[in-house]
């Protein structure tokens, strides 16, 4: 992102570094996001999440130019992109801490006398580090070999398949927690 609007708007290096900031602001949407999972459960926040970010990638593309309504138009594709990571993030933490405390429940002292929590968010840091690192490595090969259009559509079309898992997948740990429970 940095080198793109520095070579589309060119901008300098303080122009680059605070267009993170529109990725960034969404993140203290984080805690409406928890209460709201909190009331209603977190089974539909990633589907639709990844049905948000698609859109907003796939738009990318039609940022072209130096105008002004090229850079509000990246402001806000970037901040709708950034509430779904957000979105995602909020959720998966929570799912990570549920799993954790069932499994905990399930079989107590098996992970220890202080159970698995720091282990199993040590695990999701790992997880998204190396999101972090693939993410921008996977993002500037694929813009270095089809450019920045062909860049916004191979990602944006990563994201229905990813919010159709993510939903198959809480579809099936919604049926088979409920058929447990029944066979209890």
């Amino acid at each position: 992102m940095p080198l793109f609007v520095i070579q589309r708007f060119g901008w300098g290096s303080a122009g680059a570094g605070l267009i993170f900031l529109s990725i960034t602001v969404p993140s203290t949407a984080g805690i409406l996001i928890g209460k709201l999972a909190d009331k209603v459960g977190t089974r539909y926040f990633s589907p639709l999440a990844f049905l948000l970010a698609g859109p907003a990638v796939f738009l990318m593309r039609y940022v072209t130019g130096p105008s002004v309504m090229d850079v509000l138009l990246l402001v806000d594709l970037l901040a709708a992109a950034g509430l779904s990571v957000v979105i995602i993030e909020v959720i998966t933490m929570t799912e990570v801490f549920h799993s954790v405390s069932d499994a905990e429940a399930k079989t107590p002292e098996a992970f220890g006398p202080y159970g698995a929590v720091a282990q199993a968010y040590a695990i999701l840091n790992i997880s998204f580090a190396c999101g972090q690192f693939a993410g921008p490595l996977i993002a500037g090969l694929l813009k270095d070999g089809t450019g920045w259009q062909g860049m916004t559509l191979a990602l944006s079309l990563c994201c229905p398949p990813m919010a159709l898992f993510v939903g198959l997948f809480n579809w099936w740990t919604q049926v088979s927690t409920t058929a447990v429970d029944l066979n209890e």
